[in-house]
């Protein structure tokens, strides 16, 4: 997964010489908006490159989508985050949460500072400091439904103009 946060790029889950690092991440040398960074070279001094794993019980890394100055990066069953500190470390990495997680890599969205996210059997939202849920029985109800075979299809749409968060998921059999 590559995803874009500051002038980094951040690569998530990586494979190294064959070994899937499922919490393994890394980043690039910061770039101008719009070029390509000049390395991702954690060795080269010069560089802000580096690579590190998030650790703990969250699992596989499933997506990651910046809010305001953070990386929130989407576990299975976890939330880290990685902050900017500057200087020789870069970024600090923290976890947020060790039992809510996301259900797929498009389900996700940034509303106004806010991530709306689609879990195993809820809905949540997350400000940076806090995740609720905001789906009520009848909505936990009909997410059991989901078809475990195929959460990676799950989606979420921001309709700005309708002020509304669209989760979609296919069901059982679907």
């Amino acid at each position: 997964i590559l995803v874009v946060h500051k002038q980094y790029l951040f690569a998530l889950g990586l494979l190294d010489n064959g070994v899937e690092k499922f919490d393994g991440i890394r980043w690039s040398a910061p770039a101008d908006v719009g070029a390509v960074p000049l390395n991702w070279n954690p060795l080269d001094k010069t560089s802000a490159a580096g690579i590190s794993a998030l650790g703990g019980n969250g699992g596989k890394i499933v997506g990651g989508l910046s809010l305001r100055d953070s990386l929130v990066i989407y576990r299975e069953s976890g939330i880290n985050v990685v902050d900017y500190v500057g200087g020789q470390y870069v970024w600090r990495i923290r976890q947020m949460q060790t039992t809510v997680g996301l259900i797929a890599k498009d389900a996700v969205v940034d509303v106004n500072g806010t991530h709306y996210f689609l879990s195993d059997g809820d809905v949540f939202s997350n400000d940076g400091n806090t995740i609720k849920s905001i789906a009520n029985n009848r909505v936990r109800s009909r997410m059991n439904t989901i078809d475990k075979k195929n959460y990676g299809k799950a989606f979420a749409v921001h309709h700005s103009n309708k002020k509304e968060v669209w989760f979609c998921f296919p069901m059982g059999g679907n």
